[in-house]
């Protein structure tokens, strides 16, 4: 399996300011192969994830994520500003409506009937979607706060883990990657 990841790497690389040449170095890749991918070349996927890693840009690993396994991505559109304080705003509107629907559509009642009819899934099916909505605001929330911040999801997940394991949200015998 391969992929294009040019405008996600075109943006990345303009973000964080890594030139090619570095990024070659870092992943042990040549610098003609990542000037291939910027050209729109197809990637391997451990050397998408490697190039993600070395560039820690949260948007960049997100995207990799969804074009690999279907994952969740944050939004990425120009809707609105992606900063903090517009997220914060969007993400009150969208867990506003989700909850709006939950309320409109009497959700609870909905999941707890054995059998619905096809208009009462049309109802549950417009909640989904404005969860989704919520969801996908709040991975983006979380983006913007962590480079905000100089780092990605993915240390603030591994910093968090023993904690989840503690209140047993999570079990620790979940497989990890070894280096």
């Amino acid at each position: 399996m391969k992929m294009n990841i040019k405008r996600p790497l075109t943006r990345s690389l303009s973000k964080t300011r890594v030139m090619q040449k570095a990024l070659a170095y870092d992943t042990g890749l040549s610098k003609a192969t990542i000037n291939n991918y910027v050209a729109g070349g197809n990637v391997r996927p451990n050397e998408a994830v490697d190039i993600a890693n070395v560039l820690r840009d949260p948007e960049m690993s997100m995207q990799i994520g969804h074009m690999m396994l279907g994952l969740f991505k944050s939004f990425n559109g120009d809707a609105f500003y992606h900063d903090l304080r517009a997220l914060d705003a969007f993400d009150e509107k969208e867990s506003g409506e989700e909850q709006a629907a939950y309320n409109e559509h009497h959700i609870r009642q909905l999941i707890s009937m054995p059998r619905r009819t096809a208009e009462q899934d049309d109802e549950l099916m417009t909640w989904l979607n404005e969860v989704m909505d919520a969801v996908l605001m709040k991975i983006t929330l979380l983006v913007a706060g962590t480079e905000t911040l100089g780092t990605t999801p993915m240390d603030l997940l591994q910093a968090r883990i023993p904690y989840y394991q503690e209140q047993h949200y999570m079990r620790g015998d979940d497989p990890t990657w070894e280096v």
